[in-house]
C-alpha cells in the first residue's frame, strides 16, 4: 500500500505545473493568514501617523493680575504626546482639511475655555467641553481610535484642572487652619479675661455683702433715730404747749398785778394818810417790782415759747427726713439685695461662660493642630493625587495578548487553513472519485500532507517572522494541523462527492463560520442566528483551541476543541469510505 501511496504522490506532482500548483496551494495560507495578519499586526504602533487637526482659539483668563490659558497649556502638552499626529491649525485650516479627508478628526479649544473653567469660583460657575470632530467615512475603526485618545487627552485635561481646584481648595485650607489658630489663641484671651472678671466679681459680691450688712445696720439705727425723733417732736410740742399756758398764766399774773397796784395808787391817792404807810409804800415797790419781773418772765416765755416752736418744726423736719433717709436706706437695701442676687447670678453665668470657652478654646486648639497638619505640603500633594484620580483600574489579565494581530490570529489562522484547503480543490483536480477504499485513503493521504505542510509553515512564518507568541509550542502545531487535517477532510468529502456544489457549500460553510466563530467579537453579540449555528460549525471550536494553545499555560479547556476536531475527522474519513464503498460495489 505503501509503494501505491507513493506512486500517487509522484502522478500528483508528474508535471512542473503540478509542483508549482502544490507549492502555491502550500502557500495559500500563507499568504492568506500572514499578510492579512501583518497589516493588522500592530496597528496601535503607528497611530502616531494618524493625522487630527487642532485649533486652540481659548482667549485665557486673567485672575488677581495673573493671566492663564489653558488652551496654550493643552497645546503644550499635545506636542509632546505621540499618540496621535496632533497638526496645530487654523480653524478654516481644520475645515478644510476634514473636508479634504486629509484629517480623521478636529479637536477645538473654544474661545471661552478658561474663562468657563475658573467661573467655578464665581457666582455662575459653568462647565465648559472641548469640540471632537471626527469623520467616521474616512475610516471608521480609525475614528474609533482617534475617539477613544482624543477622551483620554480630555480626561488627562479634566485631571489637571481638577488638581488646580484642589490646589485652591487646599489654599483656602491652609488660611483656614491660620484663622482657627488666631481663633484659639483669642479664645485664650478671653479665657483669660473670663476668669480675670469673674476674681472682680466675687470681690463685688464680698463688697456688696459688708454693704448689705451695714445698710441693714442702718436702717437699725434710722428706725431708732426716727423713734426717738418722734418722741422728741412730741415733747418739743408739748413744751411749745406748756410754755405758751405758761406765758399766758405769766400775763394773768402781771395783769393781776397791775391791777393791784393800780388799785393800790389808787387808794393811797384817795388816803393821803397811806401815802405815808410804810407797810403800803413796800407793797407798791414790791408790786411795781414784781410786775416789771413779770414783764420779763412773760418776755422770756415768749423767747421760750418760740425757740421750743422752732425747735418742733426743726425736729418735725429731722423726724420726716429720718423717715426719707430710713425709706432710702430700706431701698439702697432691697437694691443691694437685687445687686448681691444679680452678682450671683453674673458669677454663674461667667462660670459657665468660661467653662464654654476652655471647652470652645481646646477644641480650637485641637482643630487648629489638625488643620495645620491636614495641610501639610506632603500630605496636600498626596491628597490632591488620590482626589484627582480617586478611583483606579488595576487590570489583573489572566492572559495577556501582545498586540492587535496576536489577538486576531486564532481567527486568521483557522481562516487561512481553510481557505487553503478549499483552494487545493480549485488547483488540483482531486475530483475524481475514487473507486476504492484504498485509493479514497491515498488521496486524503496527499490531502494531509498537503494540509499538514500549509499548517507548519503557516505557523513557523507567524512565530519566526512576524514574532507571533506561542506559549504551548507543541500543542500550537498539533493543533493546527489537526484543524488543517479536520478542514481537509470535510471538504474532500463535499467536494469528491457532490463536485461544483461541494465546492460551494464549502464555500458557505466559509461564510457562515466568518460570521459566527466569535474571532472578532464576543459571542454574544452576534445576532440569534449565528449564535445558534456557532456551536456546530469547526471554525468556532479552532478559534478557541488556538487561543488557548497560544495564549495560556491552563489547557485544560481544550478537550473540548480536540473532541470536536478528532470526532469530526473521524466521521469525515468513515463517511468518505462508505460512500466510496458504495460507489465501488455501483460499478
Amino acid at each position: 500500500m505503501f509503494k501505491e501511496f507513493i506512486n500517487e504522490v509522484k502522478k500528483a506532482t508528474a508535471s512542473t505545473y503540478l509542483k508549482i500548483a502544490l507549492i502555491a496551494v502550500m502557500l495559500v495560507p500563507l499568504f492568506y493568514g500572514a499578510l492579512y495578519l501583518k497589516a493588522f499586526w500592530d496597528p496601535y504602533a503607528k497611530m502616531d501617523q494618524v493625522p487630527v487637526a487642532v485649533v486652540n482659539l481659548d482667549k485665557g483668563y486673567s485672575q488677581n493680575g495673573t493671566k492663564t490659558n489653558l488652551g496654550n497649556e493643552l497645546i503644550t502638552t499635545l506636542k509632546d504626546d505621540d499618540h496621535l499626529k496632533w497638526d496645530f491649525v487654523t480653524a478654516d485650516e481644520a475645515i478644510k482639511g476634514m473636508n479634504q479627508k486629509k484629517y480623521y478628526a478636529s479637536l477645538t479649544v473654544p474661545a471661552d475655555f478658561s474663562a468657563k473653567v475658573y467661573s467655578v469660583d464665581s457666582d455662575n460657575p459653568q462647565s465648559t467641553a472641548l469640540i471632537y470632530s471626527s469623520r467616521e467615512a474616512t475610516n471608521y475603526l480609525a475614528t474609533t481610535i482617534t475617539n477613544s485618545i482624543a477622551g483620554k487627552v480630555t480626561d488627562a485635561l479634566s485631571h489637571k484642572i481638577t488638581a488646580k481646584y484642589l490646589s485652591n481648595i487646599f489654599v483656602n485650607l491652609k488660611n483656614t487652619a491660620s484663622d482657627l489658630t488666631k481663633a484659639k489663641d483669642a479664645s485664650i484671651q478671653l479665657v483669660n479675661g473670663l476668669t480675670t472678671a469673674n476674681n472682680g466679681v466675687y470681690s463685688i459680691q464680698n463688697g456688696l455683702t459688708s454693704a448689705n450688712t451695714g445698710s441693714g445696720q442702718l436702717i437699725s439705727g434710722l428706725n431708732t433715730l426716727n423713734s426717738g425723733q418722734n418722741e422728741l417732736t412730741n415733747g418739743l410740742t408739748t413744751a411749745v404747749t406748756g410754755a405758751n399756758q405758761l406765758k399766758t398764766g405769766a400775763e394773768n399774773v402781771s395783769t393781776g398785778l397791775t391791777k393791784g397796784q393800780s388799785a393800790l395808787n389808787a387808794y393811797i391817792a384817795t388816803n393821803p394818810a397811806a401815802a405815808n404807810n410804810p407797810y403800803l409804800i413796800g407793797l407798791s415797790k414790791a408790786l411795781t417790782a414784781s410786775n416789771a419781773g413779770q414783764s420779763q418772765i412773760i418776755s422770756g416765755l415768749g423767747t421760750m415759747s418760740t425757740q421750743l416752736d422752732t425747735a418742733k418744726n426743726g425736729s418735725a423736719k429731722l423726724a420726716d427726713g429720718s423717715s426719707q433717709l430710713s425709706a432710702g436706706a430700706g431701698a439702697l437695701s432691697s437694691g443691694l439685695s437685687k445687686l448681691s442676687s444679680g452678682t450671683a447670678e453674673l458669677s454663674t453665668g461667667l462660670n459657665k461662660a468660661q467653662d464654654g470657652m476652655s471647652q470652645l478654646s481646646d477644641k480650637l486648639t485641637d482643630g487648629a493642630d489638625k488643620a495645620i497638619a491636614s495641610t501639610e505640603d506632603k500630605k496636600v500633594a498626596a491628597q490632591s493625587a488620590v482626589m484627582v484620580s480617586p478611583v483606579a483600574m488595576n487590570v489583573d489579565s489572566y492572559d495577556l495578548v501582545a498586540n492587535y494581530g496576536s489577538g486576531f490570529a486564532p481567527y486568521f489562522i483557522s481562516l487561512a487553513l481553510w481557505v487553503g484547503g478549499l483552494l487545493s480543490f480549485f488547483v488540483i483536480d482531486f475530483t475524481k472519485k475514487p473507486k476504492t477504499k484504498k485509493e479514497a485513503i491515498m488521496k486524503y493521504g496527499i490531502l494531509a500532507i498537503l494540509g499538514t505542510a500549509q499548517a507548519v509553515l503557516l505557523g513557523l512564518v507567524l512565530q519566526h517572522s512576524l514574532g507571533l507568541t506561542v506559549i504551548n509550542q507543541w500543542q500550537f502545531y498539533g493543533f493546527i494541523i489537526l484543524i488543517s487535517l479536520t478542514f481537509m477532510a470535510m471538504i474532500q468529502l463535499l467536494v469528491q462527492h457532490l463536485d461544483n456544489i461541494g465546492r460551494y457549500l464549502a464555500i458557505l460553510l466559509l461564510i457562515l463560520q466568518l460570521a459566527s466563530a466569535a474571532g472578532t467579537f464576543p459571542k454574544e453579540t452576534l445576532p440569534q442566528f449565528f449564535q445558534i449555528i456557532s456551536p456546530i460549525l469547526p471554525m468556532t471550536y479552532s478559534v478557541l483551541g488556538l487561543r488557548d494553545v497560544l495564549f495560556t499555560h491552563e489547557l485544560s479547556n481544550l478537550w473540548m476543541p480536540l473532541t470536536y476536531f478528532v470526532g469530526i475527522l473521524i466521521v469525515c474519513i468513515f463517511a468518505n469510505l462508505v460512500l466510496t464503498k458504495n460507489l465501488d460495489k455501483k460499478g
